[in-house]
């Protein structure tokens, strides 16, 4: 018997699409996490190429609302059946702050902004679950995670073991948002799991911090501004928009980034064998680059690395001396993580919740052999336990665009995976990273 297990970085640019399948000879699920461009036709591209082979998502996962991660979601959820969807929780506020940073770059995405659980809820999509952070509790008293057993490979039906939110809490969100009351949108803490056959997914997310949202509110109140609609009014009227940009500045630059959430996918393998070899095969067009400085001390090997990653570019790849990992054979215990880590801020130097990420997935993090690095590699993306708590052999990866005005991925971010020779690839407009194998048992 065997299974076999794809996945994807699609070349989309400044943006994030990934998508992953998993199947036997019976079944096959299907997993997109972020569909999302600042290149419209870039992803509507790699959405069209991926809706011929796939007419049935298993679980989408959308890490947080700006355009750049969900740009082609429109296009995707055209004529597709999604069974569960999974996003967090942001009010209404906060799309405001979207629609204000993005402008009107489409008339679906202000819909979309305006309320999205009931956006969602028109379409051809069975469940809809909103995370409102992974609750209240303090990183000491974060449970320990205990990997389920497994008796089937055969079952592929969405098995969803979350953490329900308080009676209040959810009375709460319908009514900010008139959730109307169908059987759709259901609202969770992003502690527990969801669990596909043998593929489990365990998410992260901070809870909003409201407070800091006290002051734009009421600046917003006072202009009559109630949703993203009303928002875009003022923007278009040169008069009023002047008191919506004083208003924006009562948030001293809110970061929304914060609240992005994050999925770790593990595949397990059967618990009665310690270990198992699996055949595998990877696209080689974007070989994996071990990263490495030299020591020597007339190298200036920041701007090194700054020429070659930012400047410097040959037949679609950067230029630099490539390091292939395309092993026949790949040797792994019990579990092979996936961190996708969405646009979530990991530079932990200026909040009190320091290192409450890494807490929370510590017994799982060895078993992560792929990440996908925050915020295409920004430096507020970054944290050096990346580094610290995951396997020399992880394999790190940033979607960005070639040329992006943003120089991501940012150079001390290389740097660090230099400094300890990590492997890393980037995925661009121009190339992908896939990889796929079987798992014979």
């Amino acid at each position: 018997m065997s299974i076999t297990f794809t996945q994807r970085f699609h070349p989309v640019g400044q943006g994030l699409f990934y998508s992953c399948s998993l199947s036997n000879n019976n079944n096959q699920a299907n997993i997109v996490f972020d569909c999302g461009s600042d290149k419209i036709d870039s992803v509507n591209r790699e959405v069209t190429a991926y809706k011929k082979e796939v007419q049935e998502i298993d679980l989408l996962i959308l890490s947080h609302l700006h355009y750049d991660h969900v740009s082609g979601l429109d296009e995707l959820l055209n004529g597709t059946t999604v069974k569960t969807v999974v996003l967090p929780y942001l009010n209404k506020f906060e799309r405001i702050l979207l629609q204000i940073d993005n402008g009107s770059v489409s008339q679906w995405y202000s819909s979309f902004l305006d309320n999205p659980y009931n956006w969602l809820s028109e379409k051809n999509i069975e469940k809809i679950v909103v995370f409102n952070g992974n609750g209240e509790q303090s990183n000491d008293n974060i449970e320990e995670i205990n990997l389920p057993d497994f008796d089937s490979y055969n079952n592929f039906e969405i098995n969803m073991q979350l953490s329900v939110v308080s009676d209040t809490e959810k009375s709460k969100i319908e009514q900010d948002e008139n959730i109307q009351p169908n059987q759709k949108v259901s609202i969770y803490h992003a502690s527990g799991y969801i669990q596909i056959a043998n593929l489990y997914f365990k998410f992260f997310n901070y809870q909003i911090d409201a407070t800091k949202l006290t002051n734009f509110k009421s600046a917003l109140n006072k202009l009559g501004i109630t949703n993203t609609q009303s928002a875009l009014a003022i923007l278009k009227d040169s008069k009023q928009r002047k008191g919506l940009e004083e208003a924006y500045k009562q948030i001293e630059k809110y970061d929304l980034n914060k609240t992005s959430l994050v999925a770790y996918q593990g595949l397990i393998f059967q618990k009665n064998k310690d270990r198992i070899y699996f055949d595998m095969t990877r696209n080689c067009i974007s070989n994996p680059i071990l990263l490495s400085m030299c020591c020597c001390d007339d190298c200036d090997c920041h701007g090194f690395i700054d020429w070659n990653f930012h400047r410097y570019i040959l037949k679609n790849r950067y230029r630099y001396d490539c390091y292939c990992y395309c092993d026949n054979h790949i040797y792994c215990k019990n579990m092979l993580g996936t961190l996708l880590l969405g646009d979530i801020k990991l530079d932990y130097k200026k909040t009190t919740r320091k290192d409450e990420l890494f807490k929370y997935y510590a017994k799982l993090l060895k078993t992560v052999q792929l990440v996908q690095l925050s915020h295409h590699g920004a430096e507020n993306g970054w944290n050096d336990k990346l580094i610290d708590e995951i396997s020399p052999s992880c394999l790190y990866i940033a979607s960005h665009g070639l040329q992006n005005k943003y120089a991501h991925p940012h150079k001390d971010v290389l740097i660090k995976l230099a400094i300890n020779q990590r492997r890393y690839i980037s995925v661009t407009e121009y190339n992908e990273y896939y990889s796929s194998f079987e798992i014979k048992f």
